[in-house]
């Protein structure tokens, strides 16, 4: 029993920090566009942290996105929002899949 306590401590450690761990969240899209407002204010309620970048209103944002959408070979239609979560783009993803993405 005493060797196993330290080896549990140790898997406690190692899932808290990995469950804990913050994503980085960005959000591009638009502030004219609906669906971008409606998946904020769902992150928002969930309190959510991410960066939105409007690409409607900054050509640096839109450049960006284009690349990124590029450098993974997207081929499709491309609508709102775009969301990265730790470097991987998701193309108008449906809220459950980004919390999902989150776990």
């Amino acid at each position: 029993m005493k060797k196993l306590i330290p080896i549990l401590l140790i898997l406690l450690v190692f899932f808290t920090v990995q469950c804990g761990k913050p994503r980085d969240v960005v959000i591009y899209g638009s502030m004219t566009c609906d669906h971008c407002i409606d998946f904020m204010k769902k992150a928002d309620s969930l309190s959510v942290k991410y960066t939105f970048k409007d690409v409607e209103t900054n050509t640096q944002y839109y450049n960006e996105l284009v690349k990124k959408i590029e450098d993974a070979k997207f081929q499709d239609y491309v609508s709102f929002p775009v969301v990265e979560v730790d470097g991987r783009i998701h193309v108008n993803p449906e809220f459950q899949e980004f919390q999902a993405l989150l776990r």
